[in-house]
């Protein structure tokens, strides 16, 4: 029979997925609005570019850590659980996204933004329309590394989801902890499975 463990690693499989969608959908966004603050506020650029990458300086459990201390004041439900780890997830795929998706940005050619500007788009125009459509291969590209990191995150979801919320790395250790290797060497093959048929997806969407 197996164990209790094996019996939620679909229930993890699906935890893992959706926070991964949505970590990659909330890095992304928030990356690319960084990206584009940077590269048009020329004096503040590195200031804020420094600040894009303050995670980087730190380990995930103390960013676990931190989410933890919010925990405490608010008492989260089990939506305010997942809302947590999605968050933390974010902090720590944020910096990945931001240096794939900053020199994107860089690299836009100006002559399209001024050729919008004179036929009398709006820079809110400008951006929907000219500049998200030619960032389209970098953002996916980012939201890919975003969804993979997510997908692998240990540290700070095993301190966020207590018994409430299971992933695959937490289902992982837990086996690992049990002494039932098998189990969590299939599961390290889901996982790997799951990353690289991301990664395909978005090779072929990127056409």
């Amino acid at each position: 029979r197996p164990p209790g463990h094996m019996s939620s690693a679909l229930a993890a499989l699906i935890n893992s997925t959706l926070i991964g969608v949505a970590v990659s959908i909330l890095t992304v966004t928030l990356a690319l609005l960084l990206s584009v603050s940077i590269v048009r506020r020329n004096k503040s650029s590195s200031a804020l570019e420094l600040f894009g990458m303050l995670p980087m300086m730190t380990s995930s459990v103390i960013i676990g850590l931190g989410y933890v201390l919010i925990a405490r004041l608010f008492r989260p439900s089990l939506f305010g659980t997942y809302l947590l780890i999605t968050l933390a997830h974010t902090v720590i795929a944020f910096p990945f996204a931001l240096r794939t998706i900053l020199p994107g940005v860089r690299s836009l050619p100006e002559a399209y933004l001024h050729a919008s500007y004179t036929l009398g788009f709006s820079p809110g125009k400008t951006f929907r329309t000219i500049e998200i459509p030619l960032l389209r291969r970098t953002l996916l590209t980012a939201a890919i590394f975003s969804f993979a990191l997510s997908l692998g995150e240990f540290n700070a979801t095993l301190i966020l989801s207590g018994s409430q919320v299971v992933t695959l790395p937490v289902v992982m250790y837990r086996l690992i902890g049990s002494y039932h290797f098998q189990g969590a060497c299939a599961l390290g093959s889901i996982l790997i499975i799951t990353s690289g048929l991301a990664f395909f997806l978005g090779e072929v969407a990127k056409g």
